[in-house]
């Protein structure tokens, strides 16, 4: 699952590469003497600023990964196992819609969107109206995207709003570790939540996969995008 490559690796960026390194020794150059801004051409800004958008969307599925290892990794015999438990799927779930939010700003980046309207609440709607008639395809990809974490948004916006992520297995691990309740036998409690933490695991392992097949096929329509806008300077 770590083993794939970056987002900004993707064959999507190559053209503008060399734009992205004279972009960077000139930062560099600032840096060295203490300046505070350089003069960076139209392609360089594009390139340093599409990079970063794509390199926002490897942090945060590199985030889901991490909360993913946790949450398989996770024992009962961790000291407060299901406040543990709670805690990273509750870090899974807030960044997870914030990555379909980083690809609607990729797209924007990439098709020179009005940067003050990226900015605003609305931006993903304001993206998905802008390339619905002349980008199909980005549009079917960032659809795409939005299909898979939109059953977990609710629980989301809970998390993120109002309440504790739980579930009515998680209620009843809580309250036998929080309370000190006699199960009888704890080993077999213990397997329990073991597997209930393995399932949940190898759940969010195959929402990052669905999630990552879908950016790299979103990575994939903006190729010719790509490489029309600045033909002229290959």
């Amino acid at each position: 699952m770590t083993n794939r490559p970056a987002f900004i690796e993707h064959r999507a960026f190559a053209r503008f590469l060399p734009y992205l390194q004279s972009y960077v020794l000139k930062g560099l150059q600032e840096v060295k003497t203490n300046g505070s801004k350089f003069k960076a051409t139209e392609q360089e800004f594009y390139a340093a600023n599409v990079f970063e958008r794509a390199g926002e969307l490897d942090n945060s599925v590199k985030s889901l990964r991490l909360a993913t290892a946790f949450v398989l990794d996770l024992k009962s015999t961790h000291e407060d196992a299901p406040d543990v438990y709670r805690y990273h799927h509750e870090n899974f779930l807030l960044r997870l819609t914030g990555t379909v939010d980083r690809a609607h700003l990729l797209v924007g980046a990439s098709l020179l969107l009005s940067p003050s309207k990226l900015k605003k609440i609305g931006a993903n709607e304001f993206v998905a109206k802008s390339i619905a008639l002349d980008y199909p395809e980005l549009h079917e990809c960032l659809n795409r995207l939005l299909a898979t974490v939109a059953k977990h948004k609710s629980a989301r916006n809970e998390v993120a709003h109002s309440n504790a992520f739980s579930t009515r297995e998680l209620g009843l691990f809580s309250a036998v570790v929080s309370l000190n309740i006699d199960v009888g036998d704890e080993t077999e409690f213990n397997d329990l939540m073991d597997s209930h933490f393995s399932k949940s695991g190898a759940e969010l392992a195959l929402l990052v996969a669905d999630l990552v097949s879908g950016i790299e096929a979103l990575l994939d329509a903006l190729v010719p995008i790509h490489e029309n806008l600045f033909a002229g300077n290959a």
